[in-house]
Protein backbone atom coordinates (compact mmCIF):
# COMPACT_ATOMS: atom_id res chain seq x y z
CA UNK A 1 0.00 0.00 0.00
CA UNK A 2 1.33 3.72 -0.41
CA UNK A 3 0.29 6.58 1.68
CA UNK A 4 0.09 10.04 2.20
CA UNK A 5 0.69 11.61 5.00
CA UNK A 6 2.18 14.83 6.63
CA UNK A 7 4.33 16.37 9.64
CA UNK A 8 4.95 19.76 11.24
CA UNK A 9 8.85 20.78 10.74
CA UNK A 10 11.37 22.64 13.32
CA UNK A 11 11.36 25.78 10.62
CA UNK A 12 7.71 26.42 10.85
CA UNK A 13 7.70 28.30 13.58
CA UNK A 14 9.94 31.12 15.43
CA UNK A 15 11.19 28.59 18.28
CA UNK A 16 12.20 25.67 16.11
CA UNK A 17 14.45 28.66 13.54
CA UNK A 18 15.76 29.69 16.51
CA UNK A 19 17.00 25.71 17.18
CA UNK A 20 18.13 25.38 13.53
CA UNK A 21 20.11 28.34 14.01
CA UNK A 22 21.52 27.52 17.77
CA UNK A 23 22.49 23.51 17.47
CA UNK A 24 22.68 23.42 13.37
CA UNK A 25 19.75 21.44 13.27
CA UNK A 26 18.72 20.24 9.91
CA UNK A 27 15.50 22.35 8.85
CA UNK A 28 13.15 19.83 7.55
CA UNK A 29 13.23 17.42 10.42
CA UNK A 30 10.05 16.70 12.79
CA UNK A 31 9.37 19.86 15.14
CA UNK A 32 8.60 17.28 18.18
CA UNK A 33 10.27 16.68 20.98
CA UNK A 34 9.89 13.18 20.02
CA UNK A 35 10.75 13.41 16.05
CA UNK A 36 7.22 11.93 14.33
CA UNK A 37 8.90 10.38 11.56
CA UNK A 38 12.46 10.52 13.09
CA UNK A 39 13.65 11.19 9.84
CA UNK A 40 17.03 11.98 10.74
CA UNK A 41 18.66 8.07 11.20
CA UNK A 42 19.68 5.84 8.65
CA UNK A 43 16.71 4.03 8.83
CA UNK A 44 13.61 6.46 9.76
CA UNK A 45 10.98 5.26 12.13
CA UNK A 46 7.36 5.64 12.35
CA UNK A 47 5.29 5.09 15.36
CA UNK A 48 1.61 6.26 16.55
CA UNK A 49 3.00 8.60 18.38
CA UNK A 50 1.10 11.61 16.20
CA UNK A 51 -2.20 10.45 14.63
CA UNK A 52 -2.54 7.16 17.53
CA UNK A 53 -4.43 4.49 16.35
CA UNK A 54 -5.14 6.19 12.94
CA UNK A 55 -1.96 5.35 10.51
CA UNK A 56 0.67 3.55 12.36
CA UNK A 57 -1.27 0.22 13.70
CA UNK A 58 -2.13 -0.55 9.80
CA UNK A 59 1.11 0.16 8.22
CA UNK A 60 2.89 -3.43 6.78
CA UNK A 61 6.07 -4.60 5.99
CA UNK A 62 6.58 -2.93 2.35
CA UNK A 63 4.02 -0.29 2.54
CA UNK A 64 5.34 3.23 1.15
CA UNK A 65 4.92 6.24 2.73
CA UNK A 66 5.02 9.89 1.31
CA UNK A 67 5.86 12.56 3.84
CA UNK A 68 4.95 16.20 3.29
CA UNK A 69 5.11 19.24 5.65
CA UNK A 70 1.70 20.73 6.38
CA UNK A 71 0.45 23.86 5.23
CA UNK A 72 2.25 27.25 6.37
CA UNK A 73 4.71 29.98 5.64
CA UNK A 74 7.55 28.21 6.20
CA UNK A 75 10.34 28.94 3.51
CA UNK A 76 7.96 30.94 1.02
CA UNK A 77 5.91 27.79 0.02
CA UNK A 78 3.06 26.05 1.67
CA UNK A 79 4.15 22.53 1.46
CA UNK A 80 6.81 20.61 0.49
CA UNK A 81 7.91 16.94 0.06
CA UNK A 82 10.46 15.82 2.63
CA UNK A 83 10.74 11.97 2.70
CA UNK A 84 9.52 8.65 0.90
CA UNK A 85 9.69 5.94 3.65
CA UNK A 86 9.54 2.04 2.69
CA UNK A 87 8.31 -0.07 5.86
CA UNK A 88 11.94 -2.68 5.42
CA UNK A 89 10.83 -4.89 8.95
CA UNK A 90 7.88 -6.94 10.12
CA UNK A 91 6.39 -4.38 12.89
CA UNK A 92 7.23 -4.30 15.92
CA UNK A 93 4.20 -4.81 18.45
CA UNK A 94 5.76 -2.12 21.20
CA UNK A 95 8.11 0.71 21.67
CA UNK A 96 10.38 -2.05 23.92
CA UNK A 97 10.53 -4.28 21.63
CA UNK A 98 11.86 -1.65 18.93
CA UNK A 99 14.49 -0.45 21.53
CA UNK A 100 16.09 -3.44 21.91
CA UNK A 101 16.26 -4.44 18.38
CA UNK A 102 17.96 -0.87 18.04
CA UNK A 103 20.14 -1.86 21.21
CA UNK A 104 20.98 -5.38 19.61
CA UNK A 105 22.02 -3.92 16.04
CA UNK A 106 24.25 -1.33 17.35
CA UNK A 107 21.99 1.52 15.84
CA UNK A 108 20.97 4.67 17.60
CA UNK A 109 17.52 4.92 19.44
CA UNK A 110 15.03 6.66 18.05
CA UNK A 111 13.57 9.62 19.45
CA UNK A 112 10.18 8.79 18.56
CA UNK A 113 11.07 5.16 20.37
CA UNK A 114 9.22 5.87 23.89
CA UNK A 115 11.45 4.03 26.88
CA UNK A 116 12.31 5.37 29.99
CA UNK A 117 16.38 4.99 28.97
CA UNK A 118 15.33 7.25 26.12
CA UNK A 119 14.79 11.43 26.99
CA UNK A 120 12.68 13.04 24.47
CA UNK A 121 14.93 16.00 22.55
CA UNK A 122 15.37 19.33 24.84
CA UNK A 123 12.11 21.51 24.52
CA UNK A 124 14.64 24.36 22.66
CA UNK A 125 15.14 21.87 20.14
CA UNK A 126 11.55 22.01 19.14
CA UNK A 127 9.09 23.48 17.54
CA UNK A 128 6.09 23.72 20.20
CA UNK A 129 2.66 23.57 19.05
CA UNK A 130 -0.34 25.68 20.51
CA UNK A 131 -0.81 23.06 23.45
CA UNK A 132 2.50 22.93 24.86
CA UNK A 133 3.85 27.03 24.44
CA UNK A 134 6.42 26.71 26.98
CA UNK A 135 9.06 24.78 28.61
CA UNK A 136 7.13 24.34 31.70
CA UNK A 137 4.41 22.25 29.69
CA UNK A 138 7.69 20.09 28.32
CA UNK A 139 6.85 17.11 30.95
CA UNK A 140 2.80 17.33 29.79
CA UNK A 141 3.78 17.17 26.54
CA UNK A 142 5.92 13.99 26.55
CA UNK A 143 3.43 12.22 29.09
CA UNK A 144 0.43 12.70 26.44
CA UNK A 145 3.26 10.41 24.12
CA UNK A 146 4.11 8.40 26.85
CA UNK A 147 0.16 7.50 27.02
CA UNK A 148 -0.21 7.08 23.26
CA UNK A 149 2.67 5.04 22.98
CA UNK A 150 1.42 2.60 25.41
CA UNK A 151 -2.03 2.46 23.82
CA UNK A 152 -0.97 2.00 20.56
CA UNK A 153 2.65 0.31 20.54
CA UNK A 154 3.04 -0.03 16.55
CA UNK A 155 6.45 0.99 15.49
CA UNK A 156 8.03 0.88 11.87
CA UNK A 157 11.59 0.97 10.65
CA UNK A 158 12.16 1.86 7.43
CA UNK A 159 14.49 2.98 4.03
CA UNK A 160 14.05 6.06 2.67
CA UNK A 161 13.47 5.89 -1.24
CA UNK A 162 13.94 9.73 -0.84
CA UNK A 163 14.84 12.26 2.22
CA UNK A 164 15.78 15.80 1.54
CA UNK A 165 16.40 17.87 5.09
CA UNK A 166 17.14 21.09 4.10
CA UNK A 167 15.48 22.03 0.63
CA UNK A 168 13.12 19.30 -0.29
CA UNK A 169 11.32 20.34 -2.99
CA UNK A 170 7.65 22.63 -3.03
CA UNK A 171 4.43 21.28 -4.10
CA UNK A 172 2.52 24.17 -5.04
CA UNK A 173 -1.97 23.56 -4.13
CA UNK A 174 -2.41 23.40 -8.28
CA UNK A 175 -0.01 20.07 -7.87
CA UNK A 176 -1.90 18.28 -5.20
CA UNK A 177 -5.29 18.80 -6.41
CA UNK A 178 -4.36 17.65 -10.00
CA UNK A 179 -3.28 14.87 -9.29
CA UNK A 180 -5.50 14.20 -6.57
CA UNK A 181 -8.69 15.95 -7.14
CA UNK A 182 -8.95 18.14 -3.99
CA UNK A 183 -5.96 19.22 -1.54
CA UNK A 184 -5.96 15.76 0.35
CA UNK A 185 -6.76 15.48 3.96
CA UNK A 186 -3.76 13.17 6.20
CA UNK A 187 -5.19 13.53 9.79
CA UNK A 188 -6.32 10.14 9.10
CA UNK A 189 -3.91 9.27 6.12
CA UNK A 190 -5.34 8.08 3.02
CA UNK A 191 -4.25 5.34 0.69
CA UNK A 192 -2.80 6.35 -2.70
CA UNK A 193 -2.42 4.59 -6.23
CA UNK A 194 0.69 3.65 -7.82
CA UNK A 195 -0.61 6.10 -10.26
CA UNK A 196 -0.84 9.04 -8.44
CA UNK A 197 2.34 8.22 -6.43
CA UNK A 198 4.24 8.18 -9.92
CA UNK A 199 2.69 11.13 -11.09
CA UNK A 200 3.34 12.95 -7.96
CA UNK A 201 6.93 11.95 -8.45
CA UNK A 202 7.36 12.88 -11.87
CA UNK A 203 5.70 16.59 -11.41
CA UNK A 204 8.43 16.85 -8.82
CA UNK A 205 11.04 15.31 -10.58
CA UNK A 206 11.83 12.61 -8.09
CA UNK A 207 13.34 9.41 -9.04
CA UNK A 208 12.33 7.06 -6.94
CA UNK A 209 13.56 3.65 -7.48
CA UNK A 210 11.09 0.73 -7.55
CA UNK A 211 8.59 0.71 -4.78
CA UNK A 212 7.05 -2.77 -4.83
CA UNK A 213 7.12 -4.69 -1.48
CA UNK A 214 8.98 -7.18 -3.33
CA UNK A 215 12.08 -4.86 -2.54
CA UNK A 216 11.09 -5.10 1.31
CA UNK A 217 14.40 -6.16 3.31
CA UNK A 218 14.57 -7.56 6.23
CA UNK A 219 17.51 -6.65 8.14
CA UNK A 220 19.13 -9.05 10.45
Amino acid sequence: MLYLNTFRPLCGGKCGKAAIKRYGLQPYIDGSIRREPDLELELPTISALCRAGRFAPKLALGDVVVYMTVAGRFNETKRRLVAVLQVCLPPFSDHEVAYRWHLDHGRPIPSNCWVKPNPPRPYDQSNPPKDYPTVDKYSVWDRSYRERARQHGAFLVTRALFKSLSTPPPIEDEVLTSIFGKIPGTQNPRSISPQEFSTLMDRLGIDIPEWSSSFAVTLE
